[in-house]
């Protein structure tokens, strides 16, 4: 949604409307803290630890705009980015979760992340992001020594559930 779409305009007046003002200030005041509690809320169903969840979906939430000046346009903000792209952001993280974390260098991932934030544009954001981790998680499970010394025989089981989540990724940004 843009700032010009009367939906947005809507939603905007009900949410100024459905609180009081005194909840609405305080709620302004903690607006970063509420958009954090409100994403881990709602992605409760990955089983990945919840400051890895916010590492990873942070800069992606910069990039999108979600921390803007205005506290409440981030409060509306942070409801219409999970509205949009929920689904989405839950396939990528179960991803990452299903990639045995000593293998997955998470912090390298994050920094190539950023990088192919910079270079991209917010319409194309979430797809480049998709293929880094896709391709990324994938190449951590091809089978090498270093790979087997992490995750002995459970090695087959652990590709399996990789490669599923990667489909399941694929397929959720096919919609």
């Amino acid at each position: 949604c843009h700032d010009s779409d009367p939906r947005l305009q809507d939603f905007r007046v009900i949410m100024c409307r459905g609180l009081k003002p005194d909840h609405l200030s305080y709620l302004c005041k903690h607006a970063d803290t509420y958009a954090e509690d409100l994403f881990m809320l709602r992605m409760t169903v990955i089983p990945l630890p919840q400051h890895l969840q916010l590492q990873f979906v942070h800069p992606i939430l910069l990039k999108w705009g979600s921390f803007k000046e205005n506290a409440f346009d981030r409060i509306v903000d942070i409801h219409l980015f999970l509205w949009g792209y929920q689904s989405a952001l839950v396939a990528l993280l179960r991803q990452l979760a299903a990639t045995p974390f000593h293998v997955l260098n998470f912090g390298k991932l994050l920094e190539l992340m950023q990088l192919e934030l910079e270079q991209t544009s917010m319409s194309e954001c979430l797809e480049n992001v998709a293929d880094l981790v896709v391709g990324w998680c994938c190449r951590r499970m091809l089978p090498s020594s270093a790979v087997f010394a992490v995750v002995k025989s459970e090695w087959a089981p652990i590709a399996a559930r990789v490669l599923s989540a990667a489909r399941g990724v694929v397929s959720e940004l096919g919609r």
